[in-house]
């Protein structure tokens, strides 16, 4: 049994996920933020599966294996048992069933250290990739526990992590971590070689098959969404309100929601459009808009929303 595959195909479909949305054009910090997330969870649950198959006992470690105390014979022992141990699957899976509370005492390879071992684990596709990792450790660093501003995930960022995760993809299929799937080689008409993948109904959900990218662009995945001119041309009809009058100072008013618009609107999808829609506007210096609040004593404006 390969230990981390569940956890792995969660996060896994849940970048597949916000990744989609973001391509939509659902394209506030919410979901930036969740793409990195389940990414980055993806790949280091897959590098460690790939590591737990090839026996690599580098993925983990018993925790103050040098340190006295109560526990340190049996810390010692679970190392021995551990590095002596033919299948490394198997003996977290015994150790899960016989004596959980023994997973305690390990601790597993950091991101940072993981991707250096790519090379061993993925092969020559690794060095494509790597500048994509640590772009990856890098925005999940900033977004977990630092700084993060508006150039975080920027356009060119997310379209390098979407072609690393085509190449990523392949990588599941050959090493056999998708179940009932394939990957194989067709030839084209004109005698060019054409990877065909095929992945059963079950496991449909975890597929990434789109083309990759020579640019991505945010306004465009905004305004080409579907939703976005009906919303446009709600929001044309609606007076907003401003908290300050429109002067050198602030060369576009910020704008407040009322709370009537959302009457005419279907729920949260919209919401999240709408606010993808003021990001976009906001860079072009059109107009900012802001969450519903207090409207008294503000001044009113009628704007235009320009998705061309």
């Amino acid at each position: 049994m390969k230990v981390l595959l569940q956890n792995a195909f969660e996060a896994w479909r849940n970048a597949i996920y916000y990744h989609e949305k973001m391509e939509q054009g659902f394209l506030t910090l919410q979901y930036q933020k969740g793409f990195v997330s389940a990414l980055h969870n993806a790949v280091e649950l897959f590098l460690k599966q790939m590591m737990l198959d090839q026996n690599e006992y580098g993925v983990m470690q018993v925790r103050n294996l040098d340190q006295s105390g109560k526990h340190k014979q049996k810390r010692i022992e679970l190392m021995r048992r551990y590095l002596n141990a033919p299948d490394l699957n198997t003996f977290f899976t015994d150790l899960k069933n016989n004596s959980p509370e023994s997973i305690k005492f390990f601790y597993s390879i950091e991101f940072s250290a993981l991707i250096q071992h790519a090379d061993d684990l993925i092969g020559q596709q690794a060095k494509a990739m790597q500048q994509a990792l640590k772009l990856l450790k890098d925005l999940r660093n900033n977004e977990t526990h630092f700084y993060i501003d508006a150039d975080f995930l920027t356009e060119s960022d997310f379209c390098l992590l979407h072609n690393f995760m085509a190449d990523f993809y392949e990588v599941l299929l050959n090493q056999n971590l998708i179940p009932n799937a394939m990957l194989y080689a067709s030839e084209t008409p004109d005698g060019a070689q054409k990877l065909i993948t095929w992945v059963s109904s079950g496991y449909k959900h975890l597929e990434f098959t789109t083309q990759k990218w020579q640019q991505f662009s945010y306004r465009d995945a905004v305004t080409q969404n579907p939703l976005s001119k009906e919303i446009a041309d709600k929001m044309r009809e609606v007076v907003l309100i401003s908290e300050q009058k429109y002067s050198a100072d602030e060369p576009f008013p910020a704008l407040w929601i009322t709370e009537h618009i959302w009457e005419s609107m279907h729920g949260k999808m919209e919401y999240d459009l709408i606010m993808a829609m003021a990001v976009t506007m906001e860079q072009q210096h059109r107009f900012r808009i802001c969450q519903d609040g207090e409207t008294d004593g503000l001044y009113q404006y009628r704007i235009a929303v320009d998705l061309k």
